[in-house]
Order: C-alpha cells, then structure tokens, then sequence
C-alpha cells in the first residue's frame, strides 16, 4: 500500500486503533474459506473506510483464490453445493465488479486484490484500470501488474511511465523492476531526468533488477544525484549488478555522510562496492587468472624447448660446417 492512500482514507485519524485491529483480525480468520457467506464478508471489506483494512481483506481473497489453483477439483466439488460455496469464476467475477464500483478506493482495492493473486487471466482487466480516471486506481493496477510478473504487460506499463500522477509513474517504474525485462531499461533510464526525487529513487531501484551494460551506466550516473535517496538507491541497485567500472564511482561516495536508515550514505557505498569486488574478483576470477597464469608457463616452457641457448646454438653451427 501507499502512504498517499493511507492519509486519504477518510478513517485514517480519529479511530480507535483497537476497532481497525479487530476489523483487520476479522478478515485475515476469513482468508481460504470459500463458502459464500465469507466470500461476501471480503468482498465488503473492499469498501472499508480503512486502508490496512482493506489490505487484509486483499490477502484474504487471494488465499482463497489459491485454494482453486491448490486443488483443480475443487471446483467441481463446490459446484455441488452452490448455496454454500463459490466457484472460481463467480469468485473473479465479484472482485472485478468492484473495479467499476463508484467509489475510487474501492476499485483500488480491487486491483490490489487480483495483483495479489498472481493469475494472468486478469491481465487485461488491470490493464483497463491503468486508464481509470482516478490515479489511485491507476496505481493500484501498475503495482498489481508488477506481482503478476507477466511480460504481456511491459508495453502498458511502459507507457504509464508518462502517466501526469508521479505516484502512478512510481508504481510502473517499481512493476516493470518486478518483471525484470531488459526492453524497459531506456524508458527506465528516460525518467531519471527531470522526475521527481521519488520516481527517480524508483527508476534507479527497478535498473537494479537490469543486468545490462545501460543500466549499470544510468547508474553509475545516478551516484552524483541532488537527492540522497536517489543515490542510495542507486548504490543498493549497484550493489546487485554492478561490476567493476562502477567502484570508482562508489569510492567518491564514501565519505557522504547523509545518514539513509540510520547509516550514512558512505556506508552503505563500501558495503556495495566490497559486495561487487566479492562478486567481479571472487573466487571464479581467481580460478581464471590462475589458470590464464598456467597457460602462460606452458607457451613460455615450450618456447624455451624449442628455442637454443646461445651456447648450444654455436655448437650446433661450428658441427653443421664441419
């Protein structure tokens, strides 16, 4: 969930902690059970006025989403008894009712809810939702498109990129990082100029996910940003896939002294580059340079074998003439 959505849930201050827990607790004991009447419960708790609430009641669909995925009878066995229990597609089909429902926080939770259950048959409808009128719901749909993983959808999210909300250019940067597909490096690396600190934090985070030569050099740029998070999160991209060009870059960084999570910035550049120096001059480098050193010994000792000493090499003459 995003802090956005937390401040604008019309519940977020005034309750009692206690009443959100409760309705919280509520949904997660109703996480897996397909009977129809808790199935209902969830599916109205899409619309609870609080967003931890509506979280919870996500995660509980999605379990009991799964459980038809788990059990490929269990279908047929419910169809048995429709009164008491709900098929897989009269499941899918009440949640993506909720993405036409009037209210915008309502049709966010119901992308949230199908991102989570991971299932490419709900593709197309997150794909319509990243046109919603509402950027919250466009949101919702990016990042559901991101735990979904599913590369039909980089296309989309590509040009959510140049969405007018940052905080949906956010999310289709933080979901085209999830996918993990070198085809969205460029317009990752487009959105690290004249974005905001936090889409630019976001491009640099999902690059980290991009082993690629453009990626690492976005990067490596990334390091001289205005904005430490910016920079820390180019040196935790780094720190996944960068090689052995970017330590001078890392080494400048050292004594930045922005403290980011309690540590300052330089830190945790040393903690990135020693991890690339492991990485690029660990074990397997080693094994190269030795066995490079030992191919270099043998060509050296057969161009000894076959070439005479000085000495040798006179004898050899003053015999052939005589």
């Amino acid at each position: 969930m995003t802090l956005e959505r937390d401040l604008a849930a019309p519940s977020a201050f005034g309750e009692a902690p206690q009443a959100i827990l409760a309705r919280c607790q509520e949904a997660a004991a109703l996480a897996g059970k397909a009977q129809r009447e808790a199935v209902w419960q969830l599916l109205e708790m899409l619309g609870d006025p609080h967003p931890l609430v509506r979280w919870e009641a996500c995660r509980a669909l999605a379990v009991t989403a799964g459980l038809y995925s788990e059990r490929p009878r269990l279908g047929t066995s419910l169809a048995v008894r429709p009164a008491k229990t709900v098929s897989f597609s009269e499941l899918l089909g009440a949640v993506a009712a909720k993405l036409h429902s009037p209210e915008p926080f309502v049709r966010a939770a119901a992308a949230e809810a199908l991102g989570l259950w991971r299932q490419t048959r709900v593709m197309g409808m997150l794909t319509e939702a990243l046109h919603d009128e509402d950027a919250t719901v466009r949101s919702s749909a990016a990042t559901a498109l991101g735990h979904i993983g599913d590369q039909e959808a980089l296309k989309p999210l590509i040009v959510a990129l140049k969405d007018p909300s940052l905080w949906v250019r956010r999310a289709a940067a933080e979901a085209l990082g999830r996918i993990g597909d070198a085809q969205a490096v460029s317009a990752l690396c487009a959105l690290l100029q004249g974005e905001p600190p936090l889409v630019r934090a976001a491009a640099a985070a999902a690059l980290g996910h991009l082993t690629t030569g453009p990626a690492r050099r976005a990067l490596i740029a990334c390091l001289k940003d205005e904005s430490p998070e910016v920079r820390w999160q180019a040196v935790r991209s780094l720190e996944q896939i960068g090689d052995l060009k970017a330590l001078g870059a890392l080494e400048a960084l050292e004594h930045d002294e922005t403290l980011i999570l309690g540590e300052p910035l330089g830190v945790w550049a040393k903690r990135a580059a020693l991890a690339i120096e492991r990485r690029e001059v660990g074990l397997w480098n080693a094994l190269r340079k030795a066995l490079h050193a030992a191919s270099r010994r043998v060509r050296e000792a057969w161009a000894r074998r076959r070439t005479p000493k000085e000495g040798e090499g006179r004898e050899a003459l003053l015999g052939e003439s005589e």
